[in-house]
């Protein structure tokens, strides 16, 4: 079957985010896609379940020196660091394909540092996150020069959402062919071996309403019991962000 993986997907757990395990099933079941991975801000998740024929799957969001590092498919604890290589190399202890979050989306940073700095990493990585369902709302063309670097590197290609409200989730994934036609026979192990066999070839997205950024900024700031200096900016943030736009670089 062709699974449809959302690869990136936040949790409760995470600083910025409200949406519980059982609301991701519900949000993955209305858009059609079969599950996600929960990559949570510097926060291990560890189980493997599935939510009303939904898979949930395990995996972290480690925020190193090089950018945001994804872990995918862990199968245990993963203690963040801001050190990229040994991070790697704590993911790959604990069985997980590291994959590169969306390497384009800062838009201080031109796409020659970027592509550079990609390039020293590539023989560290599983994969390049190609479709972010963010990125476009800060640097316009992102997923275009990821997928381009992961096509040139030979990396494998995925697509997540970023989702950290209920209208994301889903709305970007993956595309993973797998050898089964039932989602309860999957395991971990299974979408490990596709993702190294290249069978995640197709990846797809789409681009959220602004709102969703806003809203899950809100939500940090009160999560966080933030000062009033961080409502501003934040607040700041809106404004650019309706009236700016996207960096086209």
């Amino acid at each position: 079957m062709i699974l449809k993986l959302d690869a990136h997907v936040h949790s409760k757990k995470s600083f910025d985010c409200v949406q519980s395990l059982e609301d991701i099933a519900k949000a993955c079941k209305e858009c059609g896609t079969h599950g996600a991975v929960i990559c949570d801000h510097d926060i291990a998740c560890t189980e493997f379940k599935i939510i009303d024929g939904i898979l949930i799957l395990p995996g972290i969001e480690i925020s190193t020196e090089h950018g945001h590092l994804l872990g995918l498919l862990i199968n245990e604890n993963v203690e963040p660091t801001r050190d990229f290589e040994l991070a790697v190399e704590r993911i790959h202890a604990a069985g997980g394909l590291a994959v590169l979050a969306h390497p384009y989306e800062n838009r201080r940073l031109t796409n020659e540092f970027v592509r550079k700095r990609i390039e020293k990493l590539a023989d560290k990585l599983d994969g390049i996150e190609c479709a972010n369902g963010r990125a476009p709302l800060f640097v316009e063309r992102a997923n275009e020069y990821a997928y381009a670097d992961a096509e040139r590197l030979g990396l494998a290609q995925l697509g997540g959402s970023d989702a950290h409200t209920h209208i994301e989730v889903g709305k970007t994934y993956t595309e993973i062919e797998i050898d089964t036609d039932n989602i309860e026979n999957i395991t971990v192990q299974d979408l490990k071996k596709a993702f190294k066999a290249g069978a995640s070839t197709a990846v797809y997205g789409k681009i959220p309403p602004k709102s969703s950024l806003v809203k899950s900024q809100f939500i940090r700031h009160r999560k966080n019991k933030s000062s009033l200096k961080k409502w501003i900016k934040h607040i700041a943030m809106i404004v650019r962000l309706y009236t700016v736009g996207a960096s086209k670089k």
